[in-house]
């Protein structure tokens, strides 16, 4: 029997993997805070638009006080801040940390005080 199907089939085998291995290290190069996610907080939720440039974030967060503009950083180890400024003239502050595809971590809030903080893509 010809050993020639199963060099075949080890190649492309090999060749997918490697594809594959590809795809997922350049994934992981370029995944940013872009996009839409929801968030909680306070026993509140809220849906937050971000945009980032290089270590820059910007965006909004729409809740039940309607929109508001959210500006911010992240750092090389992950580590996020951002602020908003609520219709009432008070600031709401927001640190935390990205694991993947949520974040966590604290906020002072008005009305609310110092509070744990969510959010998921």
């Amino acid at each position: 029997m010809s050993k020639l199907p199963q060099l075949v089939s080890s190649v492309f085998l090999t060749t997918a993997i490697s594809a594959t291995s590809l795809v997922s290290f350049a994934t992981a190069q370029t995944k940013t805070l872009s996009g839409n996610w929801t968030m909680s907080f306070g026993g509140r939720s809220a849906k937050m638009k971000i945009v980032q440039n290089g270590d820059n974030l910007s965006g909004t967060i729409a809740g039940p006080m309607g929109e508001m503009p959210l500006k911010g950083k992240i750092s090389k180890n992950r580590q996020v801040s951002f602020g908003v400024d609520t219709p009432m003239g008070s600031s709401a502050e927001f640190e935390g940390v990205l694991d993947g595809t949520s974040m966590k971590g604290t906020a002072n809030v008005p009305r609310i005080g110092k509070t744990n903080w969510t959010a998921t893509r």
